[in-house]
């Protein structure tokens, strides 16, 4: 059995299910939870448990939960914690007995937690019919699209380069690119990208490398506005999707497919598809939900198969959905953070007004600041929300956001704030949480999307790394966090949970296979796929499930593979390659 923690500094492991779980008074085992509702950092549900009190026949039942929920995206676990069981149901048993299984169960979980995979708990979501809603106001204007038929890179910038001295140095750096771009005093350009030093005397080239000018070296194409490059080992090549109307490029590591019937060509750039009549465009967009049909069946294990968490409708686009519907959660002490946010402000703190709105947003300071009418001021970092009655501060946790503040619109550079919410407040701690919004991950018409396709321009405030053009606006997908704010949910583990963890451990062979539905009745899949119920007399077979345990059963087997993959499965890097795909800026996130 796994110790009871009287804290803990990070998640720990999901385990297998179903638990057993050490009873003061029996053992219990509890199968995965089913949920029936998620709202912000609540969640309902049932589970299916068996209890086997000390000389009596082992007893199976139902137990209704009422949690909250601390998510850990980067470990993709949920904690279910502050467990209140307003319901129980034992088939068969008299109300005496009933009443002592309630309270053994609620003596064992009770004012205690315990860990579920985020890729179990999704899937089932789908059957709590939580509502999808599409972010409005994005737009999606094609950037410009670069086809090159050998190694290239594009070298984005968010308009003329802004200079900045670099320390202790003479050069300059160019704050408005993600590149480590700076300029000499005598006008020489270098750029550092992986383990490469190229420079040239002139922008837009000719560069070399300036280790060894005899070296190759990829074509570099300046972009100052939103861009993309598709690279090919030359010529494109093409090979037929079975089964399908499609096409893709094989000598690229872009998504590119041609529509035989068309002959038109789509290509996947940032969760947004476009289309046009050939690689040199124009290109126009296409909503996620109006893609030919071909593209919904692209088999998921084929070399394309990826590409169907875009294409709306598919199952891998809905638990993508569903996956942005889970904040990262956390409990903030207020002891801890209140007066220790340093807003750092590039001169007298400057506002820009919001059309229709009583909200201002800061354009010169460290982190994103909102005055609100003449309520105050509020400033976001790091998944957290800070108030004052000052721009300088001083800054403590807030306790609640002004309603107006969710109302700003996609083309307000501050827009991912408005997916960091506030659950709770108690007297020393407040429970706060964002959604993958606040990374830039958007839902749309039925898929997710990266970025709002806005370009905010350059503050030059923000510097190396931290400004707004395109990198969190525009199409690219964000790598995770700003300086300024570190990486989203790198502050989850410094905050300590009370309570216990339940005393848990897999039960190793043991199957996962028994359901409670919606009325407490019990029933179970057996190994060779048939159902039984549960009764006063034991398990009885059965013609088949009711509805709703049929499809719990199926999300079950897709949460666990869905589990399995991410535990066997590396992260990507962030880092490109020459090899046949070219190099850009933002990368994918982590």
């Amino acid at each position: 059995m796994v110790p009871a923690l009287p804290g803990r500094a990070e998640s720990p492991p999901a385990p297998e299910w179903p638990l057993e779980i050490e009873g003061a008074r029996a053992p219990i085992i509890m199968y995965q939870p089913q949920p029936d509702s998620f709202e912000d950092n609540k969640l309902t549900g049932r589970a299916a448990v068996s209890i086997q009190p000390k000389g009596q026949a082992t007893v199976f039942g139902a137990v209704w939960i009422e949690a909250r929920i601390e998510t850990d995206r980067d470990k993709r676990t949920v904690t279910v914690e502050d467990i209140h069981i307003p319901q129980t149901r034992f088939p068969g048993a008299p109300p005496e007995k009933e009443q002592v299984f309630s309270q053994i169960l609620a003596e064992a979980l009770t004012k205690k937690h315990f860990v579920i995979s985020l890729d179990r708990l999704l899937v089932s979501l789908e059957n709590a019919k939580k509502e999808m809603t599409s972010a409005e106001g994005l737009k999606n204007d094609p950037p410009k699209i670069y086809v090159e038929k050998s190694d290239a890179l594009l070298l984005r910038l968010d308009g003329e380069p802004h200079l900045r001295p670099v320390k202790d140095s003479t050069d300059l750096r160019v704050v408005n690119t993600l590149f480590d771009l700076t300029v000499t005093k005598d006008k020489k350009w270098r750029l550092k990208f992986e383990q490469r030093h190229l420079a040239a005397w002139d922008l837009n080239g000719p560069w070399m490398d300036e280790t060894n000018p005899s070296l190759a070296v990829p074509k570099v194409i300046i972009a100052k506005e939103a861009a993309e490059l598709i690279v090919s080992t030359g010529e494109p090549v093409y090979v037929a999707i079975p089964g399908t109307d499609l096409q893709y490029m094989s000598n690229t590591q872009s998504h590119v497919f041609e529509e035989t019937s068309s002959s038109n060509i789509f290509v996947l750039l940032s969760g947004r598809w476009f289309t046009a009549p050939t690689l040199n465009g124009p290109w126009t967009f296409v909503r996620p939900d109006h893609l030919p049909a071909a593209f919904a069946k692209i088999p998921p294990g084929s070399p394309q198969g990826s590409v169907r968490v875009s294409v709306a409708g598919t199952e891998e686009a809905t638990e993508a959905l569903l996956d942005a519907l889970i904040p990262q959660t956390s409990r903030v002490s207020r002891k801890e953070k209140d007066g220790k946010l340093n807003v750092i402000w590039d001169g007298d703190p400057t506002f820009n007004d919001l059309d229709g709105l009583s909200v201002s947003y800061s354009i010169n300071s460290s982190v994103p600041v909102f005055r609100v009418g003449k309520e105050g001021y509020w400033a976001c970092a790091e998944g957290i929300w800070y108030t004052s009655n000052k721009p300088e501060g001083p800054w403590m946790v807030a306790t609640s956001v002004p309603k107006e503040i969710y109302d700003i619109p996609p083309s307000c550079p501050y827009y991912h704030c408005r997916y960091v919410r506030i659950y709770e407040a108690q007297h020393d701690v407040v429970y706060v949480g964002y959604y993958p919004g606040y990374d830039g991950s958007y839902p749309y018409y039925g898929t997710i999307v990266y970025g709002t396709g806005y370009s905010y321009g350059y503050y030059p405030y923000y510097g190396w790394g931290g400004y707004y053009g395109g990198y969190y606006g525009g199409y690219y997908r964000p790598i995770g966090g700003y300086p300024w704010y570190g990486l989203r949910g790198d502050h989850v583990s410094h905050y300590e949970r009370g309570g216990q963890h339940a005393a848990q451990t897999s039960t190793g062979n043991r199957a996962n296979n028994v359901y409670a539905d919606k009325e407490g009745n019990v029933s179970r899949r057996t190994e060779n796929g048939k159902w039984q119920d549960r009764s006063d007399k034991g398990w009885e077979d059965s013609s088949g499930p009711n509805q709703d345990i049929a499809r719990d059963s199926q999300a079950r087997d897709r949460g666990a593979q869905r589990a399995a993959q991410y535990q066997a499965s590396s992260r990507p890097s962030n880092s490109g390659s020459f090899s046949g795909g070219g190099m850009r800026g933002g990368g994918g996130r982590r």
